[in-house]
C-alpha cells in the first residue's frame, strides 16, 4: 500500500494524503524544496549578499574607489585602528633592541637577532596575515551593509577561515614575481658589459612585468576573503576582473600610490624630532596599513561592480 512520504503512515484511499500530516506519495520533493527555503532562511545574511549588489556602492572610477576607501577607513576607524596595532606586533622587538654599533658588528648581539627573526616568523608574520584578512572583512562589511554587521569574534573566526588560502595566495604571487627577475637579472647581466643602453631597455622592461602582474594581481586577497577561493583560484580569478581594466585600475592605483606618497614624506619628517620618531613609524604603519587594505576593498567592489554588469549585459 502506498505510504506517506514524510511520516509513513498509510495513505487514505479515495484523497491519497496522510490522515495524520496530510502529505501525499509524490509531494517528498515539494517537502525537500521547503527544508532548503527554511534553511536558506536561516543562513547567514552577511554571507548571503555577494559583493557588487546595490548595497556595496562603489564603481570603477577615481572618485569612486578613492572616496570610498577613506569612507570605509574612517567609518571603521576603531576596528581598523585595532587591526592595524595587531598587525604591528612583530616590530616591538625591533623598538625595543638598541644595538651597541660603537664597537662594529662585535657589539650585537647575534642571539638576539635570532630571537626577533624567530618571534617574527612565528607571532609577527601570522598575526599580520590574520590582522590584515580582518581589515577586509571589517572594510567590506561596511562598504555592503553601511553598518558593522559583524562582532569583532565573528571577524576574528571568519579571519581563521580564510588563513591558510590567504597566506598561500600571497606565497605563490610573491615567488612569482621573484621567478619572473631571475631570468631578466641573468640576461641584463649578460648584455651590460656589452651594451649599457640595452642593460637599461632590459631593466625598464623588467619592472613593467612586475609592474603589469602586481596590478593584475592587486585583488587576489579580497577573491580569497571575500569569495572564498583557493589560492590557485583567487589569483585567476583576480586576472579575470581586472581583465579589461588594468590601465584604469592602474590609473587609480598610481594616484592612490601619489596621495601616500605624501602622508609618508610627512611621517618622515616627524620621525627627525628626537624621542618620538619610533612612536610615529609606529604609528604610521598602524594606521596606513588599514587604509591601504580599504583602497585594494574599494578597487575589488568596483571591479566585481563592473564585471558584474558586463556579464548582465552579455
Amino acid at each position: 500500500m502506498d505510504q506517506c512520504a514524510k511520516c509513513g503512515r498509510v495513505l487514505e484511499v479515495l484523497s491519497g494524503k496522510c490522515p495524520v500530516c496530510d502529505q501525499g506519495e509524490g509531494d517528498v520533493d515539494e517537502l525537500y524544496a521547503s527544508t532548503e527555503a527554511v534553511i536558506e532562511t536561516l543562513a547567514d545574511p552577511v554571507d548571503r549578499q555577494a559583493a557588487g549588489e546595490p548595497g556595496f556602492g562603489i564603481d570603477l572610477t577615481v572618485g569612486d574607489v578613492i572616496g570610498g576607501a577613506f569612507r570605509m577607513w574612517g567609518q571603521t576607524f576603531g576596528r581598523q585602528l585595532l587591526m592595524g596595532l595587531a598587525g604591528q606586533v612583530a616590530l616591538v622587538p625591533l623598538l625595543l633592541w638598541q644595538p651597541d654599533f660603537t664597537e662594529g658588528f662585535s657589539g650585537i648581539s647575534w642571539m638576539m637577532i635570532g630571537v626577533i627573526i624567530l618571534i617574527t616568523l612565528l607571532i609577527g608574520i601570522p598575526v599580520a596575515v590574520w590582522a590584515a584578512i580582518c581589515s577586509i572583512i571589517i572594510a567590506a562589511d561596511q562598504a555592503r551593509h553601511g553598518k558593522q554587521v559583524r562582532s569583532m569574534a565573528e571577524v576574528a573566526l571568519k579571519a581563521l577561515g580564510s588563513f591558510w588560502s590567504y597566506l598561500g595566495a600571497a606565497l605563490l604571487v610573491g615567488l612569482a614575481l621573484i621567478l619572473c627577475g631571475v631570468p631578466a637579472v641573468i640576461l641584463i647581466s649578460l648584455v651590460a658589459p656589452a651594451s649599457a643602453g640595452a642593460a637599461v631597455i632590459g631593466v625598464l622592461l623588467f619592472f613593467a612585468l612586475i609592474i603589469y602582474l602586481a596590478v593584475r594581481w592587486l585583488v587576489v586577497g579580497e577573491a580569497v576573503v571575500l569569495e572564498n577561493k583557493p589560492a590557485f583560484e583567487a589569483i585567476r580569478r583576480s586576472g579575470e576582473l581586472v581583465s579589461g581594466n588594468w590601465w584604469l585600475t592602474f590609473g587609480i592605483l598610481l594616484i592612490f600610490w601619489l596621495i601616500m606618497i605624501g602622508v609618508v614624506i610627512g611621517i618622515v619628517l616627524l620621525s627627525l624630532i628626537p624621542f618620538v620618531g619610533q612612536v610615529i613609524n609606529l604609528a604610521s604603519g598602524v594606521l596606513t596599513t588599514p587604509l591601504s587594505i580599504c583602497f585594494v576593498v574599494a578597487i575589488y567592489a568596483g571591479l566585481f561592480a563592473r564585471f558584474q554588469r558586463l556579464n548582465a549585459s552579455l
